[in-house]
């Protein structure tokens, strides 16, 4: 294959890896993510990667918040959150290699993960019944 082809062909890999799911379609892994908030009071969680700033989320008692994404590529993606409650406070990787490989990948077009915050810890799993590890507790 020529520099040239070559080039053109990681130009629109780059690009089809990186559209957002908002657009409805992705050429990679499609994630979503949830974090459960099972403390009896109100949380704050800023979450962010090295592309997107998903902002502020006040997650009341037995709430979530969620999103979704592509997988980059060359399975690059984190999403890290920076977590208050009270005078409490906690940052952590909502997404990296160890996480997923938590929440291993399905051979489904959708992969989950799931992340229970409770009073004693940060909990993640691949399925929101069950199987829950403790990755970090309140600092």
């Amino acid at each position: 294959m020529s520099s040239l082809m070559r080039n053109i062909f990681f130009f629109v890999l780059l690009t089809y890896s990186s559209v957002s799911i908002t657009q409805g379609y992705c050429v990679t892994r499609t994630w979503q993510i949830y974090v459960i908030n099972v403390i009896p009071e109100d949380i704050v969680v800023h979450i962010k990667s090295r592309d997107d700033d998903l902002g502020n989320h006040t997650i009341s008692s037995k709430g979530n918040y969620n999103w979704s994404f592509c997988e980059d590529v060359f399975g690059r993606t984190r999403f890290y959150g920076n977590f208050w409650w009270g005078s409490d406070f906690q940052n952590l990787a909502l997404f990296d290699n160890e996480v997923r490989g938590v929440c291993a990948p399905s051979k489904q077009d959708y992969n989950y993960c799931y992340w229970s915050v409770s009073p004693n810890g940060f909990w993640v799993s691949a399925h929101q019944d069950g199987g829950w590890v403790l990755k970090k507790t309140w600092k």
